[in-house]
C-alpha cells in the first residue's frame, strides 16, 4: 500500500511520500524547503507584491520548482531501493529461515529473522503470517490477534485469509 500511495502523496506535497517510506527527516526537509519557497513566491506574486522584490519572488518560484522535482527524483530512487528485486529475494530468504526456525522451536532465531524481514518490508503477507504464528507460539495473544488481522488486510489470497481468520478465532 505504501508503494502505491507514496507517489501520489509526493506529487501533492513534496517529501510526504518519503515520510511514508520511512525517510522522515529527508521528507520533512524537502517539504519544509518546498513550503518556504512556495510561500515566498505566493506572497511576492499575490499577497504583497510591492513589498517583496521581483528577483526574490522569481528565485522562490524557481526554488519551489527545483525542490518539487528533487523530491520526486528522491522518491523514485527510494522506491527502487526499497522495493527492488533484491529486497524481495532477501525477504523470501529470511522467511524461509524463520519458517525453519519456527518448525524447530527456535523462537529466538525466528524472531530475529522476522524482525529483519519486517524492517525490509512490513507489508508482506508472508512475513506477517510468520510473525503471527510466532506470536501465537509465544502465547502473546494480543500481538498475535493484531498480526492475524494484518495478514487478512494485506493478502488477496482467500485461502490465506481463511486460515488467518481461523487462527484468529482459535486464539483465547
Amino acid at each position: 500500500m505504501r508503494k502505491a500511495v507514496a507517489p501520489w502523496l509526493n506529487l501533492a506535497v513534496p517529501g510526504a511520500g518519503l515520510i511514508l517510506l520511512r525517510r522522515e527527516w529527508l521528507g520533512l526537509t524537502w517539504a519544509i524547503l518546498f513550503c518556504l519557497c512556495a510561500q515566498t513566491c505566493l506572497w511576492g506574486w499575490l499577497i504583497v507584491p510591492k513589498l517583496i522584490p521581483g528577483w526574490l519572488t522569481s528565485s522562490a518560484a524557481g526554488g519551489a520548482i527545483l525542490t518539487w522535482v528533487g523530491a520526486q527524483y528522491t522518491l523514485v530512487v527510494r522506491l527502487r531501493r526499497a522495493f527492488g528485486a533484491g529486497v524481495e529475494q532477501e525477504v523470501g530468504r529470511l522467511c524461509g529461515l524463520a519458517q525453519t526456525a519456527l518448525e524447530a522451536g527456535d523462537y529466538t532465531r525466528a524472531r530475529e529473522m522476522l524482525l529483519v524481514a519486517l524492517t525490509l518490508n512490513d507489508e508482506d503477507a508472508q512475513v506477517n503470517s510468520l510473525w503471527a504464528q510466532l506470536m501465537t507460539a509465544l502465547g502473546k495473544i494480543a500481538q498475535a490477534r493484531r498480526a492475524w488481522t494484518r495478514v487478512v488486510r494485506l493478502t488477496r489470497d482467500d485461502l490465506v485469509r481463511r486460515q488467518a481468520d481461523e487462527a484468529r478465532a482459535a486464539l483465547p
